[in-house]
C-alpha cells in the first residue's frame, strides 16, 4: 500500500484519508514530542480495521478497532469519535492519542484505508506485526527483570492480534489457519 493512502478499491481511487478533525504526523520514535502525541507515536497498540461481510474497509462510516498494551479495546472513528476515558471527559482538539495512532498508521500505509480489502493485509502485514509482538512477548516472559506489568502488557497486545485474527477467520473460514500457525514464536493459548 502507498504511504500517501492511493489505493483501488472497489468504488474507485481513494486518494488521502480525510482528516477533518486533526493531523498526525507519521509514526515516528516520539522524540521531539509530548502528552497525548507521544504516546500515541510510542505506546504499543493494535489498529484493525472494521470490514464488511466481503472483506473491505467500511467506506462510509469508516472505523477501527484499537487494542492497548492495557489491555483495553476501544472502536475509533479517527475523524471524530473514540470511547476512550481521554475523550469523554478532555475531547481534546487534537483528538486522543487512539485517533492520533490510527491516523498516523493510515497516513504511514499500516492498515488498509476505507473501502480497501483487507484479506491480504491480515495474512501478510498484520501476521508479520504479530509475530514480532508475539516475539516480544516472549522476551519480557523469559526475562527476569522485566516487571509484571510490561510481561502484562506484552501479553494484552498479543491477546489484541489474537482476537482480531480469530475474527477473521470467522468470516473468511477455516480455509485460513489459527494466528499460531502463521508465527514462529510461541502464542499463549487461551486454556
Amino acid at each position: 500500500m502507498a504511504a500517501n493512502n492511493e489505493t483501488q478499491g472497489r468504488l474507485g481511487d481513494f486518494e488521502e484519508f480525510d482528516r477533518t478533525t486533526f493531523d498526525a504526523e507519521t509514526l515516528s520514535d516520539g522524540e521531539g514530542l509530548d502528552g497525548r502525541e507521544e504516546s500515541a507515536h510510542t505506546e504499543n497498540m493494535v489498529v484493525v480495521p472494521e470490514y464488511d461481510e466481503y472483506g473491505y474497509v467500511f467506506d462510509s462510516d469508516p472505523t477501527y478497532t484499537l487494542y492497548s498494551a492495557s489491555g483495553s479495546e476501544y472502536t475509533v472513528d479517527p475523524r471524530g469519535e473514540c470511547g476512550c476515558p481521554d475523550m469523554i471527559f478532555n475531547s481534546p482538539e487534537d483528538g486522543c492519542k487512539h485517533q492520533q495512532r490510527v491516523v498516523a498508521e493510515l497516513n504511514d500505509g499500516r492498515v488498509p484505508v476505507p473501502d480497501a480489502p483487507v484479506d491480504e493485509w491480515f495474512t501478510t502485514a498484520f501476521v508479520e506485526r504479530a509475530e514480532a509482538a508475539a516475539e516480544q512477548a516472549a522476551e519480557l516472559r523469559a526475562n527476569d527483570d522485566a516487571n509484571k506489568s510490561e510481561v502484562d502488557a506484552g501479553e494484552a497486545i498479543v491477546e489484541g492480534f489474537k482476537t482480531a485474527f480469530e475474527a477473521f477467520r470467522d468470516r473468511v473460514g477455516d480455509d485460513v489457519a489459527p494466528l499460531a500457525e502463521h508465527v514462529d514464536a510461541p502464542i499463549p493459548d487461551d486454556g
